[in-house]
């Protein structure tokens, strides 16, 4: 059966939050995009829809405060995620700052679990819909609410728009894991899409201070060896990865490895080897639910 059609239905969705002010750090993140795409660092495609991006609509953000996280180890890991900060008597303006972040209390009912990205996204999707734990991963409803949002063949400049119209819709992430980057990977000279992947990172690690990101390793888009090509992709694949768990060590975002799908099982690969396979999207599932069970959301 094939993984990467249309969408599976979703589960119930969460009431959307009272109305309030709009996310100002989301509008500076946003202004953030702009002034990247200027500096030659998005695709003029991005750049220019987000020059058409309208302003937010007013709402209270649903992240809530927790306890400040500490400086970025050498190696990313968990935070636990159970504790809460005594609430200021007037709120203040909160500063982004990449190594001192603030954590969002998982502990309160229906927080937000976003999946965001290309066509893995959406073949864990549909696999997990037809799985014993469902679209909720085995989380209950009552602590957080997973909500996937996977586009065929999305390539990286599409990402920070994509989350801004997620962003519109439902409320503000505990937790946001993307997955993208596999449909923008050349066979050479990846510095652009390094360095747009750098930058938005860095631009939702401060729009989203109290969010949880855990950024997805690039996975291999084939599962055998034919030609030189692939093996130059492998190589441009392996640099990214290498490359970004150094710099999300740095931002203080979570590196997600995906060190058991790999391009010589070709039965975890559908025969046009461009998507994963059930056996494969099954393994996806399985990682992203052994990160999420590290910051306690599954009771």
């Amino acid at each position: 059966m094939a993984l990467v059609g249309g969408r599976g239905r979703e589960g119930p969705k969460p009431p959307d939050p009272p109305g309030g002010a709009p996310n100002a750090a989301f509008l500076k993140a946003l202004e953030a995009v702009v002034a990247a795409g200027k500096r030659g660092l998005l695709g003029p495609a991005a750049l220019a829809a987000a020059e058409r991006v309208p302003e937010l609509s007013p709402r209270t953000s649903s992240s809530v405060e927790g306890n400040s996280r500490g400086v970025s180890q050498e190696v990313p890991g968990p935070v636990p995620l159970n504790a809460q900060k005594k609430k200021k008597k007037k709120q203040q303006p909160r500063v982004a700052m990449a190594v001192n972040a603030h954590l969002p209390d998982v502990t309160s009912p229906q927080k937000e679990i976003w999946i965001c990205g290309n066509s893995v996204v959406l073949a864990s999707e549909k696999r997990a819909k037809n799985s014993l734990h469902g679209l909720q991963l085995g989380i209950p409803a009552s602590r957080a609410h997973v909500y996937w949002h996977g586009r065929f063949a999305m390539k990286w400049e599409h990402l920070l728009l994509v989350l801004c119209d997620i962003y519109h819709k439902r409320p503000s992430p505990s937790v946001l894991i993307i997955h993208l980057g596999e449909d923008d990977l050349l066979p050479s000279d990846n510095f652009s899409l390094l360095m747009s992947m750098k930058n938005d990172l860095d631009i939702l690690r401060k729009a989203f201070p109290d969010t949880v990101i855990i950024w997805s390793s690039l996975l291999p888009r084939c599962g055998s060896k034919k030609h030189e090509k692939t093996e130059h992709m492998e190589k441009a694949l392996k640099e990214i990865n290498t490359r970004m768990a150094d710099y999300c060590n740095k931002i203080d975002v979570h590196f997600l490895s995906h060190s058991s799908i790999t391009s010589d099982k070709t039965g975890l690969f559908l025969p046009n080897l461009t998507a994963l396979s059930d056996a494969g999207a099954d393994i996806f599932i399985e990682d992203v639910q052994t990160v999420l069970r590290l910051y306690e959301l599954f009771g």
